[in-house]
């Protein structure tokens, strides 16, 4: 008998989430819940707060990850400042490419021989054949395709 009446009074007690429900129902001065003996279901009003509570959370952990680079797919504007001719031939194919991989970056092709300054001009990369001034920048040379030698230099 003792074990029904444990039974029987662990059954009325309140929820653990009961509680701070009841209050947040009170603080929205709102119903979210309908409440019976056998279920509980969400209404109209909880249902709509529920949403927007979720996609609200759902923001705040998108600009999280991209505060923190843990972006899933990368989304930015990329702009690049190549050579005319390497950028017709060699870059412009590939661009294409990457596009199709990468559709929620933005790629800015700026085609053109001259130096460019990197802070004035908001470029992220630059792409040139030959020893280029770039300043205080960070440069590195590789290959490029078939070419001997590249410089790229990236902030």
């Amino acid at each position: 008998m003792a074990s029904r009446l444990r039974r029987g009074l662990r059954a009325s007690r309140p929820l653990p989430l009961a509680v701070p429900v009841a209050r947040l129902e009170q603080r929205l001065n709102v119903r979210l819940f309908v409440r019976t003996t056998r279920q509980i279901r969400l209404t109209n009003a909880g249902r709509r707060y529920f949403e927007q509570c979720r996609d609200a959370l759902d923001r705040l952990a998108e600009a999280e990850r991209e505060a923190t680079g843990q972006q899933t797919t990368p989304a930015c504007v990329l702009r690049i400042s190549m050579p005319t001719p390497y950028g017709h031939f060699r870059m412009l194919p590939i661009l294409a490419a990457f596009r199709v991989r990468y559709p929620d970056v933005t790629v800015e092709a700026h085609l053109s021989n001259r130096n460019i300054d990197f802070a004035e001009e908001g470029f992220d990369l630059a792409i040139r054949m030959r020893a280029a001034r770039f300043g205080t920048y960070r440069v590195q040379a590789g290959r490029c395709g078939t070419r001997d030698r590249c410089v790229a230099c990236v902030i």
